[in-house]
């Protein structure tokens, strides 16, 4: 999986990948669109050939849970692996896309999300990926939507091959948020991209007293990291100023060093800090899960 706001490269089919996830090949067919307090829908289907698209009578409120998370699997090239459809009531106000009903979690689809909104005018609106497979930050989808109940449907399909896999897809009535640590920055990239550079972004809540921040390979803060190549961070704080670190992985010997979690503390002031991590390689770049995650002094 590629990455850029939070996102990886452009215009170009990378592959990548849910470390935590490749052993979770062997999921259940039928899933479910949710909204909390009003039960759950069954109206979808993922990895099934041919998908099922159902349409529930019933319109929704704000927040409703569109996908749950799909685990990296195996793909065959251009198909589809979700649908669903639903009615949605709007009366105005945000809507955010995000990976939380709180709209701070990031979103991301390998390899394309297309969200097709049909207004009760019969007007379309039709929300598509820019880029594949790129990871991005809550996002207001208003101007999608329109007074009255609207026609939702969502389309998750691969176009490159080899992959398939889906964060949870939200849609909020919170406005977009600044990330609460620990968040996932970068997923990680396999050798076999042969991409010289990655990049990731996000805005992220800055640290509270007493704690410190940590790229990390884990969500806890505890197992190192490693790319192939160097690791640029760079920290737009709150006030405007920018703060940069660089920390190079190779090593002699050929492979890369596996570094300790790192203490990034200093990067980071109060309130919404916008962050962008660099990767490049000498003709290819491969690394680690990158974590950002919270840490006691």
């Amino acid at each position: 999986m590629r990455a850029r706001f939070v996102g990886v490269s452009s215009a170009v089919c990378l592959l990548a990948d849910f470390a935590f996830a490749l052993a979770a090949w062997a999921v259940p067919i039928g899933v479910s669109v949710s909204q909390p307090g009003n039960g759950t829908v069954p109206t979808g289907s993922w990895f099934a050939p041919p998908p099922i698209h159902r349409l529930q009578p019933v319109p929704l409120r704000l927040p409703v849970h569109m996908a749950p998370w799909l685990p990296l699997r195996p793909a065959q090239g251009g198909e589809t692996f979700y649908t669903v459809s639903f009615l949605l009531s709007y009366t105005g106000g945000p809507v955010t896309l995000a990976g939380d009903a709180a709209g701070t979690r990031l979103t991301s689809v390998d390899d394309q999300m297309i969200m097709k909104v049909t207004h009760p005018d019969g007007t379309i609106s039709t929300y598509q990926d820019k880029e594949f497979a790129e990871i991005l930050p809550p996002m207001d989808v208003s101007q999608y939507f329109r007074s009255g109940v609207n026609t939702v449907e969502v389309t998750l399909r691969d176009v490159c091959g080899d992959v398939m896999s889906s964060t949870d897809l939200w849609l909020t009535a919170k406005a977009p948020a600044p990330a609460r640590l620990p968040l996932l920055l970068h997923e990680g990239v396999i050798p076999e991209t042969a991409w010289p550079d990655s990049w990731a972004t996000a805005t992220v809540t800055g640290p509270r007293p007493g704690r410190k921040v940590v790229l990390a390979g884990d969500r806890q803060g505890r197992t190192g990291t490693w790319v192939t190549g160097q690791l640029t961070m760079r920290v737009t704080r709150a006030d405007g100023s920018v703060r940069d670190a660089s920390y190079d992985y190779r090593s002699p010997e050929g492979p890369p060093q596996l570094r300790p979690p790192l203490d990034v503390t200093s990067l980071f002031g109060p309130g919404a800090n916008a962050v962008q991590i660099t990767i490049s390689g000498d003709g290819m770049v491969a690394s680690s899960p990158l974590w950002l995650a919270m840490a006691r002094d």
